[in-house]
C-alpha cells in the first residue's frame, strides 16, 4: 500500500479533521483545535516525517504515526522534529520564495505551504 494512502487510513482511524492535503508530503490536519502541519518524505525503507504545530502535541502524534505504520508496513518514522527544530530545518535547506504570497519555501516543494500555489522553478 502506498504511504499516501496509509496516511489517508491513519488520520480517518483517529477521526482527525483532514485541513489540507497536498499528495503525501505535506497534510494539515486538525487534532483538538490544535493544526498540525506534517511534512512526509518517503526514504528507501523508512519515512522522514516532520512536524511543525504545538510542540506539546508532536511527540504524541509522532508516537501515533510511528506505530500505525509500523504495524502496518515496514515503514518507520526516522525523525520527528519541534517547531523550533523545524525552524532550524527550514533555515538549513535551500528556500525560494512564493510569487504569489512571498512565504519562503523549501525548494524542494510543488505547492507553496502557506497559500498553495504551484512553486514555479527560476534560475537565479
Amino acid at each position: 500500500m502506498e504511504i499516501e494512502q496509509l496516511v489517508k487510513n491513519w488520520i480517518e482511524s483517529y477521526n482527525y479533521e483532514l485541513l489540507q492535503f497536498q499528495n503525501y508530503n505535506y497534510l494539515k490536519i486538525k487534532i483538538n483545535d490544535q493544526v498540525l502541519e506534517i511534512h512526509i518524505k518517503e526514504l528507501m525503507d523508512s519515512v522522514s516525517v516532520i512536524f511543525k504545530g504545538s510542540d506539546s502535541s508532536i511527540s504524541e502524534i509522532a508516537s501515533y504515526l510511528n506505530s500505525y505504520l509500523s504495524e502496518t508496513t515496514s515503514y518507520e518514522i526516522k525523525k520527528d522534529l519541534t517547531s523550533e527544530e523545524y525552524l532550524k530545518y527550514l533555515e538549513s535547506e535551500s528556500l525560494e520564495k512564493c510569487l504569489i504570497c512571498g512565504e519562503l519555501q523549501p525548494n524542494q516543494l510543488k505547492f507553496c505551504l502557506k497559500c498553495g500555489a504551484i512553486l514555479e522553478k527560476h534560475p537565479e
